[in-house]
């Protein structure tokens, strides 16, 4: 069957290619954007010792059990230059007004402040959920205080529910070292085109499956 398959695929490969496979890769793409993902980074852990503990920090506070990131601030002068208390105190008040969310706040607690007090931070507590629920919140975060960033105070952003997912860079290069043996190795650059658009056509269609799926 697969020798067949074969031989049909070699006599209508104009076909196969142009009227199969490019366009089933961009119906399902098309398909997949227009439907969207529902990735889910949530996690449990059933009758384990840790959900147990998880379970009762969330029976006392449900943010308490999460994860914690940190809202930074740098004065040029001092964090308790009155100018800049009430700055950092107001953004702050703007941010534990926002949902599912507890905020403490430096002037609270001494040691979230530099001995040389300039640099001082805000803890974010939040529960554990998805990345597309701490996408929201963080920019709920930051549009509540990068306002406040100034000649005088600057303002950064560091935790996991900051963090920038991108694709590795190792992606692109092993691509192009792919091109470059396969052109050394096949002396065509014809040639080298149809295993990396074999390559390229596969991923377009597994990753919008699995977007379908998810």
């Amino acid at each position: 069957m697969l020798a067949s398959l074969a031989r049909f695929s070699i006599r209508r490969r104009r076909l196969m290619v142009f009227g199969i496979w490019i366009p089933l890769a961009l119906l399902i793409a098309g398909v997949s954007n227009s439907v969207g993902a529902a990735f889910n980074t949530s996690m449990a852990q059933p009758s384990s010792e840790s959900q147990q503990a998880n379970d009762l920090l969330q029976s006392v506070n449900k943010n308490s059990a999460g994860i914690t990131s940190e809202i930074v601030f740098k004065a040029t002068t001092s964090i308790d230059d009155p100018a800049i208390k009430q700055v950092i105190t107001q953004a702050l008040e703007k941010v534990s007004l926002l949902e599912n969310l507890d905020v403490t706040s430096p002037y609270d607690f001494p040691n979230q402040v530099s001995p040389d007090r300039k640099i001082a931070f805000a803890q974010i507590s939040i529960p554990r959920g998805d990345m597309n629920g701490f996408v929201v919140i963080a920019k709920n975060v930051q549009n509540a205080t990068t306002s406040v960033s100034s000649d005088t105070l600057q303002v950064e952003y560091g935790g996991q529910l900051f963090d920038v997912f991108s694709l590795p860079e190792s992606e692109a290069l092993g691509l192009l070292a792919a091109i470059i043996i396969l052109v050394l190795a096949f002396g065509s650059i014809i040639a080298m085109g149809l295993p990396i658009g074999l390559a390229i056509i596969g991923l377009l269609i597994a990753s919008s499956l699995v977007t379908l799926v998810s």
